[in-house]
């Protein structure tokens, strides 16, 4: 018997008042009077009670759905496991998985304009516990999704309105065709393809790979990696502190780019037709291009190197910065 139940036990002797002498050590349980039963009840019945609430949803598959509109709002909140989001042409949206043996409720709201999906867990819990809990949720394709997790890794697709996305350490998987992506992590990987309008994309040590066809596209991480797969940018601003900067695509005739690193390198590929100004800065780096003529010394007392020159026409603009992280730039 373990302890919690010998002192359950304990507490129903007591309330029930003092043990009868003659039955005492024979076997055969006390007397009680009306109010000690009534108390023994209420005490069995709070334990009953509490012990439901933590285990109702424990381990429990979901199986949800209701009509919404096209382009509502979808807010889903799970703490570790998966969420996976699919697009579809139906007005509906359906929640089906598995809760974590230690989740203690499930919310499914919904009306016309906005649905709220969450796994909650107790405020406080100690030591190792089950938090993973696997969620597949379909949505109008027009939705506007909001998912944040902590652990859980992050999968969309077929979500041609908006995404929202954050997590500390899972992977984030975006698959377009969409309007626009956001996505936040701090050690969790963010890999973004298809085509997507606007991409807003942040890391602290996470790397980030795009492998999109244009658009406008602005990326940031700390000591993170971020690398881009193809692409012509209307716009494009990529900077990290210590990570390296791998960029193989191009701007449109009238596009922008901007690239800016504190100690981490710079590799540029870009097209030798290109019709761009190119200007090239940094402290204590090295540069080395393919095109254009030799870096010149910014100053005879300090490190700094620049390097600007004209390809073709020169009607896109591409901007490279760097502190001490080293430039090089090819053709492709």
């Amino acid at each position: 018997m373990k302890y919690d139940d010998i002192q359950m036990e304990r507490e129903l002797v007591r309330a029930g008042g003092p043990a009868d002498r003659d039955t005492a050590g024979s076997g055969v349980l006390p007397q009680t009077s009306p109010t000690g039963r009534r108390v023994c009840a209420g005490i069995v019945g709070l334990v009953l009670v509490a012990s439901t609430a933590i285990c109702a949803w424990a381990g429990q598959t979901v199986d949800e759905k209701a009509s919404v509109s096209k382009d509502g709002r979808v807010d889903i909140e799970n703490l570790g496991g998966s969420v996976r989001v699919i697009g579809w042409d139906k007005n509906e949206v359906t929640v089906e998985g598995v809760l974590a043996d230690d989740a203690e409720d499930f919310v499914f709201e919904a009306d016309d304009r906005r649905t709220k999906i969450e796994v909650i867990f107790p405020r406080r819990m100690r030591g190792n516990h089950d938090v993973d809990s696997d969620l597949e949720v379909h949505v109008p394709k027009g939705s506007r999704v909001r998912v944040s997790t902590v652990s859980a890794t992050i999968d969309i697709k077929d979500v041609t309105g908006s995404v929202d996305l954050e997590s500390v350490s899972g992977e984030i998987t975006v698959v377009g065709p969409m309007e626009s992506a956001e996505a936040q992590s701090v050690s969790g990987e963010l890999r973004i393809s298809g085509k997507v309008g606007e991409i807003d994309a942040g890391s602290v040590s996470g790397d980030v790979i795009l492998d999109v066809p244009g658009g406008d596209v602005a990326v940031s991480t700390v000591s993170g990696d971020i690398e881009t797969v193809g692409g012509v940018f209307e716009s494009g601003d990529f900077s990290s502190v210590s990570g390296s900067i791998e960029f193989d695509g191009a701007p449109t005739e009238s596009g922008s780019l901007e690239f800016d690193c504190h100690s981490g390198r710079v590799r540029i590929k870009l097209p030798s037709d290109l019709s761009a100004e190119v200007d090239v800065n940094t402290f204590s780096g090295d540069i080395d291009s393919a095109f254009g003529p030799k870096p010149r010394r910014t100053s005879d007392y300090a490190p700094g190197k620049e390097l600007s020159f004209t390809m073709g026409d020169g009607d896109a603009r591409i901007s490279i910065n760097t502190f001490s992280g080293s430039v090089r730039i090819v053709g492709k």
